[in-house]
């Protein structure tokens, strides 16, 4: 008995890394599906990444302010 469970056709959030790595998933995946032979295994990187998130506060008029310029307005 087969059950699907899930397609997620996306590549992940860390494709940046795994290219970074010299694991190029994309490139990978178009020259498989082009019928280019693909080595089944790839020499990498060991490297990581650091990601972080800055909480910024601003005043409401400076908000105001960046719109207007975006928008090519004088606020």
């Amino acid at each position: 008995h087969l059950a699907l469970l899930e397609v997620n056709p996306r590549f992940p959030g860390s494709l940046p890394l795994t290219i970074a790595a010299g694991f190029d998933i994309p490139k990978l995946a178009l020259s498989e599906s082009l019928g280019y032979s693909v080595d089944r295994l790839v020499s990498f990187d060991e490297i990581g990444i650091v990601r972080h998130w800055e909480d910024v506060i601003i005043h409401a008029d400076a908000i105001a302010e960046m719109s207007a310029a975006v928008e090519g307005r004088v606020a």
